[in-house]
């Protein structure tokens, strides 16, 4: 007799947990160390948040239980913000605060889906979407898309949305599509075009589109940042997933947000209630300071991460590598290789032995991805970039 469960037996250790153990065993800390092994921003988060944090600290109820949904003036500021950058105008009862988006993700599943059915991946996939499917006994479909870049004239582009193919996969059992937009792991920032065009397939076929925002204000066309808020026909067959841990740089809070429809977010809130409850107050507060006064700050930092982004990608493709950019954007760059001789997941072993850098391997972000590393941009200081597209330009097979 097993002593787990066989769901729980067939899901991988999580990648981030399981790197940063072998960099404890593989690093030189007597050297510089080039962590990219996670989208973590390197600053601290504004200090009108600080001040938020402490000030709560002073009521009596800071440490009480909140509303499931979360305060109302949060839900009321979420909702604010959203109707002045999307198109499609939302209210309070479309908003459910979340402990973060991979929690949301979690408790959003068995609102659509149960044991034996069926959701739609595009691969790369976020990690963390296949694990929680896993988990529950839900079936990953994969959709594998194309990385390879066409010349300018062609319609096609890295990692496109192949429509026919997501479409052709849908069955009896699909109950969602799972959008990630900018991509983790790729960067790629899909255009309102394509989403519209991916959400009529759903909403033909009366499925769910679950579209992960986390990263829209890191999107390449901020501020009109691609987003299912600017369809007219949202929240229909539709929920948006998005956080602020990387907007404000408080990934230890642990708190985002969904938009749907009222009915789901009744529903949702039947898990949440029994997951989690409700999200910290002090996590809260923090929120709603970022969203009545850090504009300014926001925006400071997507320049800055913007730019340090295109830094490191104009400079590499200066540099003599064997890796090759394959899609950049956000807090991620997605470099392939040609060479077969060895898997990803041993070339990141081998280069944190060698460059003492610290990446993730193409294996955890889904099928034919052997061959592919990722890099988290947000952790790298502007002085490091030079330096680590030397040392990877080093990385050689032997």
């Amino acid at each position: 007799m097993n002593k787990f469960t066989k769901n729980i037996e067939d899901t991988y250790f999580p990648p981030i947990v399981e790197f940063k153990a072998e960099a404890a065993k593989r690093l030189d800390y007597s050297k510089p160390v080039f962590n990219l092994n996670q989208a973590i921003p390197n600053y601290q988060p504004p200090d009108v948040l600080k001040k938020a944090i402490r000030d709560e600290l002073e009521k009596p109820s800071f440490c009480f239980y909140t509303f499931d949904e979360g305060i109302p003036e949060l839900r009321d500021a979420i909702a604010d913000s959203l109707n002045r950058t999307f198109a499609k105008k939302v209210s309070r009862p479309n908003i459910c605060v979340v402990p973060g988006a991979n929690n949301a993700y979690y408790s959003m599943l068995p609102v659509l889906a149960s044991a034996g059915d069926e959701v739609i991946l595009l691969t790369p996939y976020y990690f963390s979407h296949y694990m929680a499917l896993k988990v529950l006994g839900i079936r990953p479909v994969e959709i594998i898309l194309d990385p390879s870049a066409q010349d300018a004239t062609s319609m096609l582009q890295a990692f496109s949305l192949p429509y026919e193919k997501i479409e052709a996969a849908i069955t009896a059992k699909t109950k969602a599509v799972v959008f990630v937009n900018p991509c983790n792991p790729t960067g790629k920032s899909y255009t309102q075009a394509e989403v519209d065009k991916l959400y009529e397939i759903c909403r033909k076929k009366k499925i769910y589109l679950v579209s992960d925002e986390v990263y829209s204000c890191f999107h390449d066309s901020y501020p009109r940042s691609a987003s299912v808020l600017n369809n007219n026909a949202f929240p229909e067959y539709c929920v948006c997933i998005n956080s602020f841990s990387k907007t404000y740089s408080i990934t230890g809070l642990r708190v985002g947000f969904i938009c749907a429809s009222e009915e789901f977010i009744y529903h949702f809130i039947k898990v949440q209630d029994s997951n989690v409850v409700c999200v910290s107050t002090l996590s809260q507060a923090a929120a709603l300071a970022g969203l009545k006064f850090a504009d300014e700050w926001l925006n400071e930092k997507i320049v800055f991460l913007r730019n340090k982004k295109e830094k490191f990608v104009n400079l590499f493709e200066k540099s003599v590598s064997s890796f090759k950019i394959v899609s950049s954007g956000s807090f991620f760059v997605y470099l392939n290789y040609a060479n077969r001789s060895i898997k990803a997941k041993e070339l990141c072993f081998k280069m944190m032995e060698k460059e003492n850098i610290i990446a993730l391997p193409g294996e955890y972000f889904g099928s034919d991805q052997d061959y592919a590393i990722r890099l988290a941009l947000g952790n790298l200081l502007e002085n490091e970039i030079e330096p680590i597209i030397e040392r990877l330009a080093r990385i050689t097979w032997g």
